[in-house]
């Protein structure tokens, strides 16, 4: 599982002198099974809000919804699962975005 804060306005294919941000890769913040949870955190060099955007990216919502083996077979089927690799492409080539409604 991949799990990451992002910012609207980051961009990672910027000159680092230019990043308006500092970026913690594969932090552990929690363990499922012996299976460390990963995140990425973004925080900003300048003066900050307090506030907080979290981004979650998941293969499966088990036990909630059907489990996603992650091998394209069908549960019912078969038993066998292995892990998903999910990628969150954010670049000038690839660029992503997160669009927050406003609430006065």
């Amino acid at each position: 599982m991949f799990i990451a804060l992002l910012t609207a306005t980051a961009a990672l294919a910027q000159d680092s002198a230019t990043i308006s941000y500092e970026q913690k890769i594969d932090m552990v913040y929690g363990e499922v099974h012996g299976t460390g949870l990963l995140m990425d955190v973004f925080t900003p060099k300048g003066k900050s809000n307090g506030l907080a955007v979290i981004d979650v990216v998941s293969g499966a919502f088990f036990p909630h919804f059907s489990r996603n083996l992650q091998t394209g077979a069908l549960e019912a089927e078969s038993a066998v699962s292995r892990p998903a690799r999910i990628f969150v492409h954010h670049s000038a080539r690839y660029p992503s975005r997160v669009v927050l409604p406003v609430t006065p």
